[in-house]
This record gives C-alpha cells, structure tokens and sequence, in this order.
C-alpha cells in the first residue's frame, strides 16, 4: 500500500493490497470488488512464496499476451499490471525460506500452474482468504468447472457463459 518506491527494509512492514482476478480463458481481469488489505505480510508471504512464484510467472503470461494482441485493457492498466509484477518480482526475491511454508517440493507437478491448483495444495490460499474475507464473497467470484474439467474462479459476468441460469417464465409470448 505503500504509495512510493518499493524498499527492502519495509518488506513485511508494508501493508499489502492482494488483488483476486477472474480466471476466464483468453479475458483474465482484475476484480473492482476484489482488493483486500494485507495486515500481518510476514507471517504470510513466507508461507505462500512457493505460490507467488507460480503466480508470478502466470501473470507474466497474462501481460505478454495482453501486449502482443492489443488486449481488452487499457494502455494505463497494462502500464500498471507491469509494475506490480515488477514490484511482486522484488518482494517475492526478498521473502526468506522458512519450514513453516508449503515447500515448492510439496505442490504435486500437475499443479504447477494456477488454472490446475487444487484439492490439499491449497489450504494455505483458502486459509489466507478466509482471514481477509471471513464473508467468503471474494470480489464476487464464483466457483465452476470448465468443459476441459479445470477448476475456474469467475466474475458475474463471465460465470453466466458457464452457468446462464434459470430460464425466465414469465415472459409473455
């Protein structure tokens, strides 16, 4: 949240905005709803480094594909997607390793990417979002399977391409 340069000395001093993002194929966005303050950055940022890692390297993805196709973002937003992974390259370089957090040795290979995490490798995400949001309303995502069988966390909008929901009887013919 620190609005200034990012400083090593201020690593786990700094309050943290973790932003929840829709996960539709090919249309990835940041949620308006989705923004949480981290309080207690060390205690957590130690135990999900073997995720943001992962993470990381997906939003890389997300931003070279953005570039290279003129995305549905803005200039501004690209620009600004581009410094914070510049900033969370800085801070997940600087987190130091620990025994507490899951070890990168402990996330099953089929999950290394996030459009395939799931079951058991998760507990410390949910954990962690449950201490953010004890609502559970997570910037208004919603759980679904795709056709290819992958577990996918979508906005409103996006949710209804997968589930269009009930059909409306009362309309008049």
């Amino acid at each position: 949240r620190d609005k200034g340069p990012f400083k090593e000395e201020r690593l786990f001093m700094t309050v943290y905005d973790v932003q929840l993002w829709c996960q539709m194929p090919g249309c990835c966005h940041p949620l308006l709803d989705g923004d949480y303050e981290l309080k207690q950055p060390k205690k957590w940022l130690v135990k999900l480094k073997p995720w943001l890692s992962v993470l990381l390297e997906s939003l890389k993805y997300v931003e070279l594909a953005t570039a290279v196709t003129g995305g549905f973002i803005s200039k501004a937003a690209q620009k600004a997607v581009k410094n914070k992974i510049g900033v969370m390259e800085k801070v997940v370089g600087l987190i130091p390793d620990s025994d507490e957090r899951v070890k990168e040795s402990d996330i099953s290979e089929q999950y290394r990417t996030p459009a395939k995490v799931g079951g058991a490798d998760l507990r410390v995400v949910s954990k962690l979002l449950d201490n953010l949001d004890d609502s559970h309303f997570w910037g208004g995502l919603s759980k679904t399977t795709s056709p290819e069988g992958d577990i996918l966390w979508l906005c409103p909008e996006h949710y209804k391409v997968f589930d269009p929901g009930l059909p409306d009887l009362n309309v008049k013919k």
